[in-house]
C-alpha cells in the first residue's frame, strides 16, 4: 500500500495489526488519492497513530495535520514556569452554540525526531489538572480555530462512547449478521432522533442521550381516549413545562396510524 510508509509507524515483529487499524489506513490513504491536491488536506487524529518522523514527512508533502503531544514530568514542570503574561484567554465556541473560556500559550518549538519546528499550543483552564498539548504544522490558523478543529475529533468519541454507554452499541445480540445490522442500524436512528428532539429544547441541545432520556423521556402518565382524542397526563417532572410547551406544537396535528386522532399533552396534578 503506498500510503503506508507516509502514514504509519511500522508494526513491530510478533505484535498483531488490529481490524480497526487496517480500516483506519485504508480511509486515510484513500481521502489522500481523493484530492487533486494535498495542499487541500487536513488529518487530526491521536498521538498515539503515528510518530514524529511521519509527522516530518506529512510536512514534506505540504499536509497540514492536528493532533495531540504526549505530556512529560519536564514538559509540565517546564509549563508551569512559564509566566501568566506570556500566556493569552481566548473564547473557543462549544456545542449549543455555548463559547467556553481557555488560556492557552502558542509558541514555536523542536521536537526531536520531528526534524523541524514546530508549533505547540498548551491549553489550560479546562478543569484538568494537566495541560492539554496540542501540535500542528499550521502556522497560520487562528489558535481558536486550532482548538476547535481538535475538539471536532473529541466531539466524535465523545458519539461513539455515548452510543456503547447508553445503546449498547458493542454489545452483539445475535450471531446472525443480519440481526446485528438491524440493531446497528436501529440504535443509530434512535441516537439521530435523540439528537433532533434535543434540538427543541432549549438550552437543553448539548446533554448526552442518557440525560435526554433521564430528565425528559423518563416518566409513567394516564392516558384518556376520546372519540377524536388522545389526553396525556405526564406525571410531575422537573423539566415537564419544557415538554408541555414543546407538545403544543402539535396540538392540531391528527396521526394516521392512530386513526386521525389527535393528542394532548397535561401536566397531571400528581406526581
Amino acid at each position: 500500500n503506498d500510503g503506508d510508509g507516509l502514514f504509519f509507524k511500522p508494526v513491530q515483529k510478533g505484535r498483531k495489526t488490529t481490524e480497526k487499524v487496517i480500516e483506519a489506513r485504508d480511509i486515510v490513504v484513500e481521502l489522500r488519492k481523493s484530492y487533486h491536491s494535498v495542499e487541500e488536506i487536513k488529518v487530526v487524529f491521536d498521538s498515539k497513530f503515528t510518530n514524529y518522523e511521519n509527522l516530518k514527512k506529512l510536512d514534506d508533502n505540504e499536509i497540514k495535520f492536528v493532533t495531540i503531544r504526549r505530556r512529560g514530568k519536564n514538559i509540565i514542570d517546564r509549563l508551569e514556569q512559564i509566566p501568566a503574561k506570556s500566556k493569552k484567554a481566548i473564547r473557543v465556541e462549544m456545542a449549543g452554540n455555548k463559547k467556553r473560556s481557555l488560556t492557552v500559550l502558542d509558541e514555536e518549538i523542536h521536537l526531536k525526531g520531528y526534524g523541524g519546528t514546530i508549533r505547540q499550543i498548551s491549553i489550560t483552564g479546562h478543569g484538568k489538572i494537566k495541560p492539554a498539548l496540542i501540535i500542528t504544522n499550521d502556522f497560520d490558523l487562528k489558535v481558536e480555530l486550532i482548538v476547535r478543529k481538535y475538539t471536532k475529533r473529541w466531539i466524535v468519541e465523545k458519539t461513539i462512547s455515548e452510543q456503547i454507554e447508553f445503546f449498547h452499541l458493542n454489545l452483539v445480540s445475535s450471531s446472525m449478521v443480519i440481526k446485528v445490522d438491524f440493531d446497528l442500524t436501529m440504535s443509530i436512528l434512535t441516537h439521530n432522533l435523540f439528537r433532533l428532539f434535543a434540538l427543541d429544547l432549549e438550552r437543553y441541545s448539548h446533554i448526552s442521550d442518557q440525560s435526554l432520556f433521564d430528565k425528559f423521556i423518563l416518566n409513567t402518565a394516564d392516558i384518556e381516549i376520546e372519540n377524536d382524542k388522545i389526553k396525556v397526563f405526564l406525571k410531575k417532572k422537573r423539566n415537564l413545562p419544557v415538554i408541555l410547551e414543546i407538545m403544543q406544537k402539535f396540538a392540531s396535528k391528527k396521526y394516521e396510524w392512530l386513526g386521525n386522532m389527535r393528542m394532548e399533552f397535561y401536566g397531571a396534578s400528581y406526581s
